[in-house]
């Protein structure tokens, strides 16, 4: 297993006060100028890497395992390329799929929701 735990920048001020024993921050990963916590290491010595997204909703921590997942295209609907109108200068085009998530084992995955 190779857990993660995925929080909003806004709640690694609360990583942060924990015990340093516990939690290492990276100096070189900064949100907003402030150091964010890369590691939080449990009680039986495993380590759990902490991954910022701005796209979290505050409040909200989520334990994922990727080893668990995997991301599949629907069934007859493979990717493919639409061109937009092109311009003078430059070609657009588009890149549409459609996805699907398999999640194996989600007991060892889930959102935490902390009350204070």
């Amino acid at each position: 297993m190779n857990p993660q735990i995925w929080i909003n920048p806004n709640e690694a001020d609360k990583y942060r006060q924990l015990d340093a024993a516990y939690i290492q921050v990276d100096a070189k990963v900064t949100f907003a100028g402030r150091p964010l916590p890369t590691l939080l290491y449990t009680t039986k010595g495993q380590e759990i890497s902490i991954k910022i997204d701005p796209q979290c909703p505050e409040g909200q921590h989520y334990m994922i395992d990727p080893s668990l997942l995997s991301v599949h295209p629907l069934s007859g609907r493979q990717f493919f390329v639409k061109r937009a109108q092109d311009d003078d200068d430059n070609k657009k085009a588009r890149i549409i799929g459609e996805y699907t998530m398999k999640v194996f084992n989600s007991a060892f995955m889930g959102r935490y929701t902390p009350t204070s």
